[in-house]
């Protein structure tokens, strides 16, 4: 099974991924929660944050997750599309768990449910946005190379999540640089 850093591996599946943590094979519940789109619940924001930037970097955490839970699991090519939209930490992360689960055979269904909450912390650095999210993974299932689903054991299915994002140029835009766990805030 793939290994995972403590504060977290993923973005979209970053946080999806989550859900490998204890797989133990018994078959999932049949019911499928209802399908939703990212919320977005504007804060006050920073005043060394620009309006502007916050939604830029929200319209990229959006792409980056949508992007995740579309991902072709029969062809390995079609991830670098997904790989383009993280950088740094991130970007190693989702290149390490994903190419290990495409070796293994593994492939994901379903989709997770993003849930913007608002602006996080002050960034640590000029380009940067912070994010709190929260993810609802409850709607991904997972199945190893011989088919058989693998269940979530002692997870949480939202877990709360502050996104790290970086500019690192005007032509590259917003790209997720990491994906860490959230302690304070509003809760998920």
């Amino acid at each position: 099974m793939p290994t995972q850093r403590p504060s977290l591996v993923l973005g979209i599946l970053a946080c999806a991924m989550l859900a490998l943590a204890g797989c133990d094979g018994r078959g999932a519940p049949d019911s499928t929660p209802p399908v939703l789109t990212p919320t977005y619940h504007p804060m006050p924001s920073p005043s060394d944050i620009a309006d502007a930037d916050i939604v830029d970097a929200t319209g990229a955490l959006t792409a980056y997750w949508n992007a995740g839970d579309n991902l072709d699991w029969t062809d390995a090519s079609s991830f670098d599309s997904f790989y383009a939209l993280s950088t740094g930490e991130q970007n190693r992360e989702d290149r390490e768990l994903y190419g290990e689960l495409l070796a293994a055979g593994w492939r994901v269904e379903g989709t997770s449910q993003l849930h913007i909450l608002g602006v996080g912390d002050l960034p640590e650095t000029s380009g940067e946005v912070r994010l709190s999210v929260c993810v609802d993974i409850s709607g991904l299932r997972f199945f190893d190379s011989s088919g058989v689903e693998q269940v979530r054991r002692n997870s949480v299915n939202v877990p709360a999540r502050t996104v790290v994002l970086t500019r690192i140029d005007e032509a590259a835009g917003w790209l997720v640089a990491d994906i860490l766990p959230r302690e304070t805030g509003e809760p998920c």
